[in-house]
């Protein structure tokens, strides 16, 4: 469970909002990371947050304040894990002396890809790396606060196969990995992108249990489906 922000507090009447349990304020808040744990592993770029929740939070293990209180907290009780934030990550944020569209990198995203990982004790079936992807826009303005995240993600799986279906927001070309991780046992039989029925060869990535499929998103896409379908003697998804 990751939780954002306010957590229940009481019960709720049933009708009309559900009081906060505590205040919060929107601006840009910087998380400061402290200790060493693996959710933040290859993190150099600040954490801003968007939003701050202004009451203590949960007790657990604090590796993340802001403004000296705690805002990155994790419990581990052997069977389940829960995280805990102050407010809601950036993916970029305007430093308040620059230029209203000048961005300023930051590892919003790289905390919560860790995070999720973290809680689920497992890496995913299937990914996209790099993500965000390399996009036509961001070549040609790096460093404008408009070039966000405009692909996701949609992954199913079935039985022996896994549908991962690519969802770009906006008229972007760009460019990313498929990354696919097969369960103990199993092989690539087939990798089909159903929108073109288009048979597509898999490429090695140096790690035995582990395709990557490259992926190439041109301007006018509406979406892209690919069934990876799999062989082998292994347990169902």
């Amino acid at each position: 469970m990751l939780w954002i922000g306010n957590t229940p507090a009481g019960p709720w009447e049933g009708h009309g909002p559900a009081p906060l349990p505590s205040p919060f304020e929107q601006g840009c808040f910087e998380l400061d990371l402290v200790g060493d744990h693996p959710v933040l592993e290859a993190i150099s770029l600040p954490v801003m947050l968007e939003t701050r929740m202004k009451g203590r939070g949960p007790t657990g293990q604090v590796i993340g304040t802001v403004d000296g209180q705690p805002g990155l907290v994790l419990l581990d009780n052997g069977d389940r894990r829960e995280a805990w934030l102050r407010g809601l990550p950036m993916h970029s944020y305007v430093r308040s002396e620059g230029h209203g569209a000048v961005r300023t990198p930051t590892a919003g995203v790289t905390l919560m890809r860790q995070l999720l990982c973290w809680l689920a004790q497992s890496e995913p079936l299937v990914r996209l790396d790099p993500y965000p992807p390399v996009n036509d826009y961001g070549r040609l303005r790096p460093w404008d606060v408009r070039d966000v995240p405009t692909v996701e993600l949609l992954p199913l799986v079935s039985g022996r196969s896994i549908l991962a279906i690519v969802f770009p927001y906006a008229p972007l070309r760009c460019e990313t990995s498929l990354m696919v991780r097969m369960p103990q046992g199993a092989a690539v039989e087939r990798v089909v992108e159903l929108w073109c029925d288009e048979v597509i060869a898999p490429e090695e990535t140096g790690r035995p249990e582990e395709i990557r499929i490259p992926i190439h998103v041109s301007g006018n896409c509406e979406l892209m489906a690919f069934r990876i379908e799999l062989s082998g003697a292994f347990k169902p998804l």
